[in-house]
């Protein structure tokens, strides 16, 4: 087949024709695929500013209802006087009107010095704010009938003391028998320790 020259510029012309077509198509599908990535890059971007938004609100969210709570704690806490100052005698009469109340036998007890608290007793610390909790050890030592009659006797102190009591150990041991009143015993000695906590103001 032969080409005149006027077919070879007709052809020359739909060569030129195709390889603009292709470029335009190619440059088409590149700009496609560019702006397809950046939004879906926009879109992570939008998605990530949003979840942290969401993080941030929650732990507000959090950190107020944490903060209404520890107000309503320390409310609660001065309510009950434990932000008073220790005050030994109010606990010794009120220690021995409980012991006549629930007619405990041979009881003896004895306050350590006063501290501040111990972190296993109190993750948080000894400090909250501008206050320090402190503790009083206590270990006292009874006989009674019934292991309940130790229990509700703590539980008293528990319900009607000006601090926070917490129990840190009771053992119990069975009285020989040739020591018991047979009938109206006691049949058992106890030994408990424990905390008196209240909070004082730091200056």
């Amino acid at each position: 087949m032969n080409f005149t020259a006027a077919d070879m510029k007709y052809l020359r012309v739909a060569l030129i024709g195709l390889g603009l077509a292709i470029l335009i198509g190619g440059g088409s599908v590149w700009i496609v695929n560019y702006f397809r990535v950046q939004a879906e890059r926009d879109n992570r971007i939008a998605l990530g500013k949003r979840t942290e938004a969401q993080n941030l609100l929650s732990r507000v969210s959090q950190e107020q209802q944490e903060l209404t709570e520890k107000i309503l704690l320390f409310q609660n806490l001065v309510k009950l006087g434990y932000t008073a100052t220790e005050d030994r005698l109010d606990w010794i009469e009120q220690l021995d009107r409980l012991r006549k109340a629930r007619k405990i036998n041979d009881f003896q007890y004895e306050f350590a010095a006063q501290q501040p608290v111990d972190n296993a007793l109190l993750p948080g610390g000894a400090t909250a704010g501008g206050y320090d909790f402190l503790t009083s050890k206590q270990l006292m030592k009874m006989k009674v009938l019934h292991e309940d009659d130790v229990w509700n006797f703590i539980n008293d102190i528990k319900t009607q003391a000006r601090a926070l009591v917490v129990v840190r150990s009771c053992t119990f041991e069975r009285l020989p028998l040739a020591t018991v009143d047979r009938g109206t015993g006691p049949y058992l000695s106890a030994e408990c320790v424990l905390e008196w906590i209240t909070l004082k103001e730091r200056i």
